[in-house]
């Protein structure tokens, strides 16, 4: 048993990076730009920049091998100041290349990292290739002085009229313009974040250290849960712990009660087959699977809030019980709807158990019916039951996205939709994560209750 358990452990990490990995494709080649979505049309560079770091959509999607340069400045001493787009973990001393068919010809090469600023996203820098003390430009050779000649050539100056002679240049003015203009100081270079401009550590160790500080790795490492969701502004498990007490006291009590009625009228049902109870249940439930979900919610909120008046017809107050006032009525509806496929399902496994031979000798030894019901054909019907309820769990965390949309209950499905329609890439790569690793374990435990309902299930 344990070894299987380990081995579904170890097959869940390879699904659980599937599913990480297909959102982020998605994500990143089909969905638009979260930042821009969030910024607008004419938000500036600088604001769209701040909010990808602050999504952390600055990093590289997947690995990084290299980071992005955004900006080069001359710095004083012949050094270079490289600004990036992407936090590095290149160290004083270390070597890097400078690269990238954006980057100027004269600007590319190897270079040694004299000092790190900026949270690791300025550097300066000098070549590799400098004889030079590190952090200081090299001196210049002193030149002889030229030795003066022996004798000077005589020089005969012409006698000029008046009228031709320069009127002598006097004042400051004119003395600075004679003067020669000093060298221009080269300008710096600037990237856009489409241009091809990197930089990348030459030893394998600093490349190495920064492998994994990516967007992909941020969420396969939990780091994602500490980033802001752009609408709240705070972490993602701060939104979660706040939302997740609306959706359970929704989702919980109706799951229950659901799956309660589910049993007991497939039961019923499949006890009497042939007969008037079992078309009644038969009929009601592929009425109530037959109706839309968005006008069933619209009538409940028409009849029986505004009409009858007896429940809110929508809102959310947490404090003491009144959450109970506005929690009744999503429930009652979610129990109704939720009632007919389960119970043809569950009618469906039941009448398989119900002509077995075991169900035959039961009841020729005497046995009640009732208690062959639920003794004999119940224990034995429950591992579909239990497929069944497993696979539906995960809603319970992530809530009804159109219930809690529609009743206005602040849970985790409005949160969800919220963020599918704003592009708030933080909250749907958490959630979807988190949603994912909570069904492959839900899967397990499932597998486990199978050898406890049915001991002639063995885990091998």
């Amino acid at each position: 048993m344990w070894a299987y358990l380990v081995r579904r452990f170890l097959l869940t990490i390879p699904i659980v990076l599937g599913v990480v990995l297909i959102t982020m494709l998605l994500f990143s080649y089909v969905a638009g730009d979260p930042a821009r979505a969030f910024a607008g049309r004419f938000a500036s560079k600088a604001q769209l920049e701040a909010i990808r770091a602050k999504m952390g959509l600055d990093k590289p999607r997947w690995v990084k091998t290299a980071a992005r340069v955004a900006k080069l400045d001359p710095a004083p001493g012949g050094l270079l100041t490289v600004t990036t787009a992407w936090k590095h973990e290149l160290r004083e001393g270390e070597r890097f290349a400078l690269y990238g068919e954006a980057v100027p010809r004269e600007r590319r090469g190897e270079y040694v990292v004299e000092k790190v600023a900026d949270g690791g996203k300025r550097l300066t820098v000098r070549r590799a290739d400098a004889a030079a003390t590190p952090g200081k430009a090299a001196p210049p050779q002193s030149q002889p002085a030229a030795a003066a000649p022996a004798t000077m050539p005589a020089v005969t100056l012409a006698t000029m009229p008046a009228a031709t002679m320069p009127a002598a240049a006097t004042g400051p003015a004119t003395a600075a313009a004679a003067m020669p203009a000093p060298p221009a100081k080269p300008a710096g270079v600037e990237f856009a974040r489409e241009d091809d401009a990197y930089l990348a550590a030459s030893s394998v160790g600093a490349r190495a250290r920064g492998l994994f500080d990516s967007q992909f790795f941020d969420i396969v490492t939990f780091k994602i849960y500490d980033r802001p969701s752009m609408r709240y502004n705070e972490p993602i498990w701060e939104i979660i712990k706040r939302k997740a007490p609306a959706s359970m006291a929704i989702q919980i009590p109706a799951f229950i009660i659901v799956l309660g009625v589910q049993l007991t009228l497939a039961l019923v049902a499949a006890s009497r087959r042939g007969r008037w109870p079992d078309y009644v249940i038969t009929v009601a439930s592929v009425a109530i699977m037959s109706v839309p979900l968005l006008s069933a919610y619209l009538f409940a909120q028409w009849a029986l809030g505004m009409e009858a008046g007896l429940f809110p017809v929508a809102g959310w107050e947490s404090g003491g019980l009144t959450w109970v006032r506005y929690a009744a009525l999503p429930i009652l509806i979610s129990v109704v709807l939720g009632v007919g496929g389960g119970t043809r399902l569950y009618r469906t496994v039941v009448l398989d158990e119900i002509y077995a031979d075991y169900v035959r000798t039961a009841r020729a030894k005497g046995v009640a019916g009732r208690e062959v019901l639920f003794t004999h054909v119940l224990r034995n019907a429950l591992i579909p039951v239990i497929t069944n309820t497993v696979a539906a769990l995960p809603g319970l965390i992530l809530g009804a996205l159109i219930l809690e949309r529609i009743f206005q209950v602040p849970g985790l499905g409005s949160f969800m939709v919220d963020a599918l329609s704003n592009n708030d890439h933080t909250v749907v790569m958490g959630m979807t994560f988190i949603l994912s690793i909570v069904y492959c374990v839900l899967l397990l435990v499932s597998d486990v209750l199978y050898t406890l309902v049915n001991p002639q299930v063995s885990l091998k």
